[in-house]
């Protein structure tokens, strides 16, 4: 059981809730189920904790006698923002310096209100070419905060955040053969 996690969706009208293996290559699903999103709930991905949210979450829980308490929240909001750009080949330090240094190129608001995080797509090592493609992914700090909010209100261990975009190109990536 240690290396399964709830994945959670709150949308507008249907929060949807899996539990499925954790960092596995070809992830087992071991129950799933969705009830309403209770009204008010979630504001362009901000969400409020609610008290009718985590009774419906426990007693759905309880109903599949699942246990588990890591989650994987994914977010959907039109505030997030996600660009795919390319710098030169460096190191993971270095990357993160020169990502922060350009950010305001990739996304014209106020940093200081969004966290920044990134996945290398591409690394191209070759002597007549040295560099990486990058998907870096805007989040505002506002929707974190609330996720971690409501993790702690229904008794939640968050093991990360993920963005609807990115679980949609994941799976286009692992069922579509080529290049996306």
């Amino acid at each position: 059981m240690a290396n399964r996690v709830l994945g959670i969706e709150i949308g507008e009208n249907l929060t949807r809730v899996v539990e499925i293996d954790y960092k596995a290559k070809n992830p087992k699903i071991y129950n799933m189920f969705g009830f309403p999103t209770p009204p008010g709930m979630i504001d362009d991905g901000v969400v409020q904790p609610d008290g009718m949210f985590r009774s419906i979450l426990y007693s759905k829980l309880k109903e599949k006698k699942i246990s588990t308490k890591k989650a994987v929240f994914v977010l959907n909001s039109a505030r997030i923002a996600s660009r795919d750009i390319e710098l030169p080949l460096v190191k993971e330090k270095q990357l993160k310096e020169m990502i922060a240094m350009n950010a305001s190129d990739y996304f014209p608001v106020d940093l200081s209100q969004y966290k920044l995080v990134h996945e290398v797509i591409e690394k191209i090592d070759k002597p007549e070419e040295k560099k990486m493609r990058l998907s870096v992914i805007a989040i505002p700090n506002e929707i974190i905060s609330s996720y971690e909010e409501l993790a702690e209100d229904c008794r939640l261990q968050i093991v990360a955040l993920d963005y609807s975009g990115n679980a949609v190109k994941q799976l286009m990536l692992r069922e579509i053969p080529g290049d996306i």
